[in-house]
């Protein structure tokens, strides 16, 4: 999570993400495995905007291009999921993967 933070606070605004022209909040998000919503979990980053749509953000470190497999892409879609359900929100949630280096994927899984 201190990427993430390192990150954001590196950053005078969010042209990083295209979204200038929005207002934006941000923070890291986690909860505590419970009888109620069940396995934990938690968030590098979330952006949270003004037009109604929330940015999971990964955050991923890898020295060369980053894959991101159908194992990973469903651990994400499992925190979208749970983010969802926990916090009860109307917003679109959008899935973001944010690395240093090029990122591609296996598309026919998605």
């Amino acid at each position: 999570m201190a990427t993430a933070f390192t990150f954001f606070q590196n950053t005078t605004s969010n042209e990083v993400f295209g979204i200038s022209g929005v207002k934006t909040a941000v923070c890291s998000w986690k909860y505590q495995d419970d009888e109620v919503y069940g396995k934990g979990a938690q968030v590098d980053l979330l952006i949270d905007r003004a037009d109604d749509v929330v940015n999971v953000c990964e955050m991923k470190y890898s020295s060369g291009e980053y894959v991101l497999n159908k194992a990973e892409f469903e651990r994400i879609d499992n925190k979208m999921q749970a983010f969802r359900t926990v916090t009860h929100t109307a917003k679109s949630v959008f899935r973001t993967i944010v690395t240093v280096v090029r990122c591609s994927s296996y598309m026919h899984w998605m």
